[in-house]
This record gives C-alpha cells, sequence and structure tokens, in this order.
C-alpha cells in the first residue's frame, strides 16, 4: 500500500504544502509541469507569487479564514501564472493539513487546470452573446418555439417588422399569426420539422397588429438532445413583401414588354450580351422567312452578310461601352428567301452595376424601297429601251477615263458604232421591228467588249463604246472588228421576222489630254468614213481627214430580209 508520500507524488493534479503565509513547502511534479516551473524555483515562492494580481485578495482571505478557524477550506476558481507569463485557469482548494497538533499550521493546496473547460466557456458565451446583439439588432425575425408551436422566445425585430411586442408572444402559438390561405401548408410544414425535418424559404403570410398581412420568408428547423429527441423549433422569418411586390412589377413590365415585341408591326429581336436571339416577333419571323422558334438561340451575326459584320460590330461594341445610346443603320440581312435591305435601330438595356443585359433590336424592311431607289438611279443614268449607259452617263464615264492619267503608251479607245439603214428597216417592217434590231445589237455590243469597257446608247441607232486601257491602234482595230462582227447579223424579230442587219463603226484612239467632245468627234469622223466606203466595216480615225457634212443622208438603202 503506497505511502501519502508516494500518492502526493504521483497524483494527476499540482499539489503544495503551504504554511500559514502561503510560501511552499513541498510540491509535488504535476504542479511544477503545470506551471512550467522546477520544484527549486517553486521552492523559494509562494501562492502569491503564481497567483494572478486581480486574484490576490481572495487568497489573502481565505488563508486568513482558515489560519483562523473561522474556514474549514477555501475552494474558488482563478487565474495562476506559468513561468513563460501565460494565464492557466485553475479550480483551487486549500484545506489544513490532516492532523494537524502543532504550529505553525500547514494548509494543503490542491489546482485542477481548467483552462480548456474556461476557454470553451468563454467561447460558448461569447457565440451566445453575438447571437443575442445579432438577434437583438437583425431586420429579420428570430423565434424559438416549444415542439407544439407555442413561442417560447422571439426577437425584437418582430415589433419594427409585425409591431407585436416580443415580450407578450411567448406562450402564443405561432400559427395563430399566419394567414388562413397559408395555414394548411404552414402546419404540413411544421409537423414535417417535428419529425426532423428543414423548411427552406417558404413564403407565408404573417398578421401585423393593424390586421394586415406581410409576406415572410420562412426557414426553419428542428432543436434536438441526443438522440435525435426534437425539443423546440428555431425559425428565421424575413421580409419578402417589398421584394414580392417588386417582382410582380418587373413580370408584369416583362410580360407588357412581351406583348408590345409580339405585336409590333416590325420585326423586333432580343438579343443578350453574347449576340445570342433570346426573343424574336412573329414581323421579324416573317421578315426573315422563317418561325420564330427557329431564330431563337442563333447568334445575330449570322444573319449579316460577312462584309458588313465588322462594321455592325463596331458600332455594337460603342454602343457598349456607352459612346453611343443607341444606334441606327441600314444594311443587308440574309433571310431564308433572299438578301433584304433593312433599316436596324438598337437600344441596350443595361442591369444595376451598366453592364450591358439585353439588346433590344427593331428592322423596317426597306428592300422595295432601295429597289426602288436602285430602279430610279437606273432609269436616270441607263437607256430604258436597250439597258446600256445613257448618254450623260456615257459622257461622264468617258470624261473619267480621260481624266486620269494613263501609265505611258496606254490610251483610250473610243468606238462610234450606228445601225446600217436602220431607216429602211423601220419603213419595211414597222418600228417595232427597228425597236427589235436596237435591243439585240445592243445585247450584241455588250457582249462583245472586254471587262471593264463601257457600252451607251447616246441616239436612236447611235452607240458608243469606251475601251478602257487601249496600248496601241491594233489593239483598237482589233476590238472594233470583233465588235463589228458580232453585232452584225440575222436579228430574229417579235413576229418571227428575220432581219439581216449589218453595224459599220468609226474607230478613234484617244490620249489622256483629249477632250470629250473632240473623241466623240473624231469618232463621229470615223464612223462618216465607214458609211462612205460601203457600211459594215470599221474605219479608223486619221488625221486630216475631212468632217462629213452631216446633211448627207447615209442610211437610205432597203434593209435585207
Amino acid at each position: 500500500m503506497r505511502s501519502d508520500a508516494e500518492l502526493f507524488e504521483l497524483a494527476s493534479i499540482g499539489m503544495a504544502v503551504t504554511s500559514s503565509d502561503g510560501r511552499f513547502l513541498v510540491v509535488n511534479p504535476k504542479l511544477c509541469s503545470m506551471l512550467g516551473h522546477t520544484a527549486a524555483d517553486l521552492a523559494s515562492s509562494g501562492l502569491y507569487d503564481i497567483t494572478h494580481p486581480e486574484d490576490w485578495s481572495n487568497v489573502a482571505k481565505a488563508l486568513s479564514d482558515l489560519d483562523s478557524g473561522e474556514a474549514q477550506s477555501f475552494t474558488q476558481r482563478q487565474r495562476c501564472l506559468a513561468a513563460d507569463g501565460a494565464q492557466i485557469w485553475v479550480d483551487v482548494t486549500i484545506t489544513p493539513t490532516p492532523g494537524r497538533v502543532s504550529l505553525p499550521i500547514q494548509f494543503l493546496a490542491q489546482f485542477v487546470d481548467v483552462t480548456a473547460e474556461v476557454d470553451n466557456l468563454q467561447t460558448l458565451y461569447a457565440s451566445a452573446r453575438h447571437f443575442q446583439v445579432l438577434s437583438e439588432n437583425s431586420t429579420d425575425v428570430v423565434a424559438q418555439t416549444d415542439p407544439q408551436g407555442l413561442i417560447t422566445w422571439v426577437s425584437p425585430s418582430v415589433t419594427t417588422l409585425l409591431g407585436w411586442e416580443s415580450g407578450l408572444l411567448a406562450g402564443r402559438a405561432i400559427t395563430a399569426f399566419v394567414a388562413k390561405p397559408d395555414l394548411e401548408s404552414f402546419t404540413t410544414s411544421l409537423n414535417g420539422i417535428r419529425h426532423g425535418d428543414d423548411m427552406h424559404d417558404e413564403v407565408v403570410r404573417f398578421r401585423t397588429t393593424s390586421g394586415a398581412y406581410r409576406f415572410m420568408s420562412v426557414t426553419a428547423r428542428p432543436l434536438t438532445v441526443d438522440g435525435g429527441l426534437v425539443t423546440g423549433m428555431a425559425f428565421g422569418l424575413r421580409d419578402v413583401t417589398e421584394e414580392l411586390r417588386a417582382k410582380r412589377e418587373l413580370a408584369r413590365s416583362e410580360e407588357q414588354f412581351r406583348m408590345a415585341i409580339q405585336g409590333a408591326p416590325e420585326g423586333v429581336a432580343v438579343t443578350d450580351s453574347h449576340d445570342r436571339i433570346v426573343q424574336a416577333n412573329p414581323a421579324l419571323a416573317e421578315l426573315m422567312g422563317t418561325t420564330t422558334e427557329a431564330l431563337i438561340g442563333h447568334r445575330f451575326r449570322e444573319f449579316i452578310p460577312e462584309d458588313e459584320r465588322g462594321a455592325v460590330e463596331d458600332l455594337r461594341g460603342r454602343l457598349v461601352l456607352g459612346e453611343l445610346e443607341s444606334m441606327r443603320f441600314e444594311h443587308r440581312l440574309l433571310s431564308s428567301q433572299a438578301e433584304l435591305w433593312v433599316d436596324h435601330s438598337v437600344g441596350i438595356l443595361r442591369d444595376e452595376t451598366g453592364s450591358p443585359r439585353l439588346f433590344v433590336h427593331q428592322f423596317a424592311d426597306r428592300t422595295e424601297t432601295r429597289r426602288m431607289q436602285a430602279d430610279l438611279t437606273f432609269r436616270a443614268t441607263h437607256d430604258v429601251q436597250t439597258g446600256l449607259a445613257n448618254r450623260a452617263n456615257l459622257l461622264t464615264r468617258l470624261e473619267e477615263r480621260l481624266g486620269i492619267t494613263p501609265e505611258p503608251a496606254e490610251h483610250v479607245g473610243v468606238l462610234y458604232c450606228d445601225i446600217d439603214n436602220l431607216k429602211q428597216i423601220n419603213d419595211r417592217y414597222g418600228h417595232r421591228v427597228g425597236d427589235d434590231v436596237i435591243a439585240a445589237v445592243a445585247d450584241r455590243l455588250a457582249s462583245a467588249v472586254r471587262h471593264g469597257d463601257i457600252v451607251g446608247r447616246i441616239g436612236g441607232d447611235e452607240f458608243v463604246i469606251v475601251l478602257d486601257q487601249c496600248p496601241d491602234e491594233e489593239v483598237l482595230v482589233s476590238v472594233a472588228e470583233n465588235v463589228q462582227k458580232a453585232a452584225s447579223g440575222l436579228v430574229k424579230t417579235h413576229a418571227g421576222k428575220k432581219v439581216r442587219v449589218t453595224v459599220s463603226v468609226g474607230a478613234v484612239l484617244a490620249a489622256a489630254t483629249t477632250d470629250t467632245d473632240a473623241a466623240l468627234s473624231r469618232s463621229d469622223h470615223a464612223l462618216y468614213r465607214a458609211k462612205r466606203a460601203g457600211r459594215n466595216q470599221v474605219a479608223l480615225e486619221a488625221v486630216g481627214d475631212p468632217v462629213h457634212d452631216p446633211d448627207v443622208d447615209l442610211d437610205g438603202d432597203e434593209g435585207e430580209d
């Protein structure tokens, strides 16, 4: 059997024998390890040396009471100072040594390290205090009920949100404040919580002191003890009345926007920030020759011709950066049936951060307008009967060619062409046949020239061809002869009549410095010489040739059939 001295040395708690004034007489190893001191260190100190100064008064009173016999033992929780200065919480018990029979009096001090317990309690207290502060200052309502749903505690915020005094709600059923239309669903959720389920963001209407109701998003969970027994329920109620009202207003606004888009007479599309179509109306689907469903999900750039995408996306980029409030431009649009011209305007919708959210596109079909404009432009610059450039257009383009300084040894060729004996054809077969002849010769001339050459009609049966980049007379004569031969031959008229037609050509090689009127005059002079020489041939302008008399009739021969 171990002696008291052995038990003292082997004890799992710190122990010391002190004098009546608290000086250490004997200490055990556990107390040394607890405080980080050696036995020699502690032998020269006492209770006051290892006690936190704020706890000295308690130790002094304990020693005094024990010494006087007023107390038989002393126990308290206090702080001790370790060798490294750290604070150690201990439960210390001081009693007179057993069987004391002589003076001086000695005491037995026992130290139990409770630092971990104190730390846990302080953490728990801080957490509870933090929860209390949050609960009392939260804009949400926090409540606790017993398993039957009777309120045991509710945060003061219930007064702000619902008007009820929190201190007067204890003992009342939480269901008493729920609107009747929501009561059945809420009661079902409570039964689920009682069986261990959670409630997540269930919207329930709660009654206020004024009798009105506010929409609350309710989150709840069961409170359990070991073994899973439900001892109560914890609730969090967040007021979502304004949030739901805003959502309803947004939904109403979006529905009105959707209806406006659907009913718009012009094409409308909505694209997201990635340029993908998220909405399209029937008018746009009809314009594109498809369905609204087929448009959804496609990137808008897919419907823009490749040569125009860069310009459109550049404008869109400026719109995103805020350089433009909106943009409007006219461009082509690829439909399933044809290429369209549209007047395209775009507006941008941004989110609360200013980032682009949606783009609203409107399309007005300008295809027919463009066609009419192109037709008017064509009619203003082209001969209606033949489709060739008219006199004004041809003269302008000839002037442009002569105004461009060519490369060395390059000239502009001018061919003046005339249908032989057209008067006789008109007199014999009628002007309708004559018109057929003019149209046929025009087509042949246009087909016989090179790429870049210009063919125009400047009079009834007179045509002028401008040969771009004609280096010398050899090329001029070669092209002129090809044109003359191609234009001559049988022409089948509308009545099935075949009429033999020949063409005379006057050719001139004009330098860049040649005046437009002079070039035409010289080519006309060459044509006169071809006519005088017997028609159906090419004549090259020669310097010094006399200009023919315009009153001489060169087309008096009969036409051939």
